[in-house]
């Protein structure tokens, strides 16, 4: 009985002490560094990359976003990490974001918070990745287990780390390099490569007076051939074109020029039509144009026919148009406060399907190889690779009104227009 009592005392001082570490300690802090052998534009996209998290995070499963514009500040997601064979669930808040430079966030589950800071810096071509984290449990248990826990997740964190560092060397570049600007383009909202005549043809929407608005044409080295190639047009945006003919949506009209002279042929609209936005054509040649105020799609066929092609809410708000064999991609502008996704149009049956979660007031939408296609985000300024199952890269971040964008395969070129800055971007992406 005697022993007992000794045994039950020294039970009772380990628990005490075991609480008492928790009242003691109440957080943990720490901080982790690594040199990386790549530049910083790269190693940050690549942090960056939701697909490539699970490579470097330990028991990373997947991300859900939840609310806020993503990669800003408010934005709030879930994330679901597999912890000893269990599914554990982190929100996860953005605070703070300057890109390729730092970004903080806040975790939040039952167990603990922890706040985070990833950051990046230049040295000599290289990246140097630092982390501070600041984790403290939600209880007087869970506090005390972080106490005693402190280092073994300082060291899971200098793992993520290594293991981020191998993968950043490991991954092969699509950042996109700028190469040069083209200014005066008085709120350029889109760009077009004409490969016949080896020319960009970028609308320029003017100061929002009637008959301002122009369709500009521009050579390869950023040089303004004309401002008013095509002129007297009110508010132009999505340009697509063939080999004689040059289309631009202006407002409630489809417009038809000549692409050699840039003389207006013809002016297409209907009574429905609220503000058309982007134009593509398919491989027989008929026209098709995006209606974002009324998520509708307006078709001119070979014959001249202008119609209504498709009306359905699920496009929500539609903004860029591809056209891919028998399908249309559609990159929405979105009516929710976050922004809009990616959806998919069977062209035979006109079913409409959503390929991407939220990404955010999408604008342009282009192919960049068999896998990928390139998407703008207007408000955060962001160039995304999208793969077609939905999942984004995010290359590149740009001021906010990056427009309908252009990507130039075989020169290695995309162009973005910003309607904002009144500029036309160039930069190299292999």
């Amino acid at each position: 009985m005697k022993y007992l009592k000794y045994v039950l005392g020294i039970i009772a001082i380990l628990v005490i002490g075991f609480f008492l570490l928790g009242i003691i300690k109440s957080e943990v802090s720490y901080d982790c560094e690594v040199m990386v052998d790549k530049p910083l534009a790269e190693s940050w996209a690549t942090s960056q990359d939701p697909n490539k998290m699970a490579d470097w995070l330990m028991g990373f499963q997947r991300i859900e976003h939840i609310s806020g514009t993503p990669d800003t500040v408010g934005a709030v997601s879930d994330v679901y990490f597999i912890t000893e064979g269990e599914e554990m669930v982190i929100r996860e808040t953005i605070t703070e974001i300057v890109p390729n430079e730092s970004i903080s966030m806040t975790f939040t589950s039952d167990f603990m918070n922890m706040d985070y800071k990833l950051s990046m810096s230049d040295v000599d071509g290289k990246t140097k990745i630092s982390s501070s984290t600041t984790a403290k449990g939600n209880g007087i248990v869970s506090k005390s287990i972080m106490a005693l826990a402190g280092g073994s997740v300082k060291a899971q964190e200098e793992t993520n780390l290594t293991n981020l560092k191998k993968v950043i060397e490991e991954t092969k570049s699509s950042i996109p390099t700028f190469i040069s600007e083209t200014s005066e383009l008085t709120h350029c909202e889109s760009a077009v490569y004409d490969s016949k005549n080896n020319r960009v043809y970028a609308s320029l929407i003017g100061n929002s007076e009637d008959g301002d608005g122009s369709i500009a044409t521009i050579n390869l080295d950023g040089k303004i051939l004309n401002k008013t190639f095509i002129a007297a047009l009110n508010d132009p945006k999505g340009i697509a074109i063939t080999e004689d003919k040059l289309y631009v949506s202006d407002v409630t009209e489809l417009v038809e020029a000549d692409i050699k002279t840039g003389q207006i042929l013809k002016k297409y609209t209907l009574p429905s039509i609220a503000f058309l936005n982007d134009v593509a054509i398919d491989n027989s040649g008929n026209v098709y144009v995006s209606d974002t105020r009324t998520s509708e799609i307006y078709k001119l066929d070979t014959e001249g026919n202008f119609t209504l092609w498709l009306a359905n809410d699920a496009l929500d708000k539609p903004n860029g148009l591809l056209v891919q064999d028998n399908t249309m991609y559609v990159a929405s502008w979105g009516s929710a406060p976050e922004g809009g996704r990616l959806s998919k149009i069977d062209m035979a049956t006109k079913s409409v399907d959503t390929i991407s979660s939220i990404i955010g007031n999408l604008d342009g939408i282009r192919p960049y190889n068999d896998k990928h296609m390139i998407i703008s985000d207007w408000k955060s300024g962001n160039i995304h690779l999208i793969d077609y199952k939905g999942n984004t890269k995010k290359i590149l971040t740009v001021g906010q009104s990056v427009g309908d964008i252009a990507y130039v395969k075989e020169k290695e070129l995309l162009l973005l227009p910003m309607n904002k800055q009144s500029r036309l971007l160039f930069y190299k992406l292999k």
